[in-house]
């Protein structure tokens, strides 16, 4: 488990990264262009190559459970917990609040448990150390 959360997390920090850059990128270009060059342009549908998925939200909503338990309450691995959700859901004021309307929702449910079923499958020492990196990222939001 600790593997594959490793996996998914650089996974998904290497994904926010590289949509954060490539929009951006973008963002600046768009700036620095004539009427006449974004007119000429208009016509170019822009969609991030990276889109977040349920599993991915799912297996931090889980680290968002088990963490406290195994770690305690912790303010730093809170800001990290947040810090991901924005990272996975730009654009969303409450990232928390919206994971927390989606765990209702029946298909993600379904992800959910799977990706409890899997952190499950994993020793409290592996999840343990999932946990502290994501105390650590906390703190690098500080």
């Amino acid at each position: 488990m600790q593997q594959l959360m490793k996996n998914v997390l650089k996974a998904t920090l290497c994904a926010t990264l590289l949509t954060t850059i490539s929009l951006s990128t973008y963002a600046d270009d768009s700036a620095t262009k004539t009427p006449a060059q974004a007119k000429s342009e208009n016509n170019i549908e822009i969609t991030p190559a990276i889109q977040t998925t349920k599993e991915e939200v799912a297996v931090v909503h889980v680290l968002s459970e088990i963490c406290p338990e195994i770690i305690g309450k912790n303010q730093n691995f809170d800001k990290g917990y947040e810090r991901m959700l924005t990272e996975l859901l730009p654009g969303i004021s409450d990232p928390v609040l919206a994971v927390e309307a989606l765990s209702e929702e029946g298909d993600y449910q379904e992800v959910l448990a799977e990706a409890r079923q899997n952190a499950s499958k994993h020793s409290r020492e592996d999840n343990r150390e999932v946990c502290l990196e994501m105390v650590q990222w906390g703190q690098k939001a500080s």
